[in-house]
């Protein structure tokens, strides 16, 4: 099977997130996808410029939280998906390595026989083939799948801090971020949200396969560190 019928048959709803007016990031991102065009979805992102007026807080970040808050929404609200159902959700400023595809296709199966309250990251950091400096705070749930464990405090920043440019979840897990962080401000950044998730569901596994399957460069092509 190739990776784009592999994608297809195996997330249920597939999207990559992007401003409207950014169109050259989403062409940029067709350009660099190891898969067809057609398999994710152009999810058309809040748009910071629109909130500026309107808040003191930074509008870029606001909107990047909401964006990604209403993709779960529109997850929830889909009665054609089950619990279980596998969403992937990238950010247009994703960047794919050498080992994709094979360690995508060997992770996904254990995955869907583990309880579906979790995040997966598959990226989230600045580098190719990120894997941290030790193991020791994280448990090999099976092959490159690991748990992160204990204290966060005790994790290294730059082994532990994660971006929001590619996830993994499922229906339960969106029914329990969005159900549980409702008194979370717009303000606070959706990837600082995500790394402490556990402050707002305890339960909640928090994977990552590594070495990392994607990266972004830092702050490339970013909105957010606008001046506003």
């Amino acid at each position: 099977m190739n990776l784009s019928e592999f994608l297809k048959n195996n997330f249920k709803k597939r999207f990559v997130i992007n401003l409207k007016r950014r169109e050259d990031r989403y062409i940029e991102f067709l350009n660099r996808i190891p898969f067809d065009s057609d398999v994710c979805e152009r999810f058309i992102a809040t748009d910071g410029k629109d909130l500026k007026h309107h808040c003191t807080e930074n509008p870029f970040v606001m909107g990047c939280h909401m964006s990604h808050k209403d993709i779960l929404i529109k997850v929830i609200e889909d009665e054609k998906l089950n619990d279980n159902d596998l969403i992937l959700i990238f950010e247009d400023d994703v960047f794919f390595n050498d080992n994709f595809e094979s360690d995508l296709k060997n992770t996904i199966p254990i995955l869907k026989n583990l309880d579906p309250n979790f995040i997966l990251y598959i990226g989230g950091r600045f580098k190719k083939n990120f894997k941290p400096s030790s193991l020791k705070e994280w448990e090999n749930v099976d092959l490159k799948l690991y748990n992160k464990k204990g204290d966060y405090k005790t994790i290294k920043s730059s082994d532990y801090d994660r971006t929001t440019n590619v996830i993994i979840l499922t229906k339960y897990s969106c029914k329990e971020i969005i159900n549980k962080t409702k008194d979370v401000k717009f303000s606070e950044p959706i990837d600082s949200l995500y790394n402490n998730i556990r402050k707002y569901i305890p339960d909640i596994k928090l994977y990552d396969i590594f070495p990392h399957l994607c990266y972004s460069p830092i702050n490339y092509k970013s909105d957010i560190q606008i001046k506003f």
